[in-house]
């Protein structure tokens, strides 16, 4: 199983409990891994046979700055990104 891997991806926030934070906010730095089988996307070397991943970093982008969540874990990210990626 192949891995296409984005690390320490940085977004500003609104998260949080406290009144401070959701009017401060904060960064965030996210890292997404998705496994995947990489062999069609290296024979054809066509982007539509693999993973877009600007694609995956707007998927990100999205959760992470266009809403406001009281507790930010992965699971938001996890659902989103598994409706549009499975291995």
């Amino acid at each position: 199983m192949d891995k296409i891997i984005l690390k320490n991806m940085a977004f500003y926030g609104y998260h949080g409990n406290l009144d401070s934070e959701k009017s401060q906010g904060q960064r965030f730095y996210v890292d997404v891994e998705i496994k995947t089988d990489l062999t069609k996307p290296g024979q054809t070397d066509v982007l539509e046979d693999s993973i877009n991943y600007v694609e995956v970093y707007d998927m990100v982008a999205s959760i992470m700055t266009l809403r406001t969540y009281r507790s930010i874990d992965c699971r938001y990210i996890v659902s989103t990104l598994s409706r549009y990626y499975r291995p």
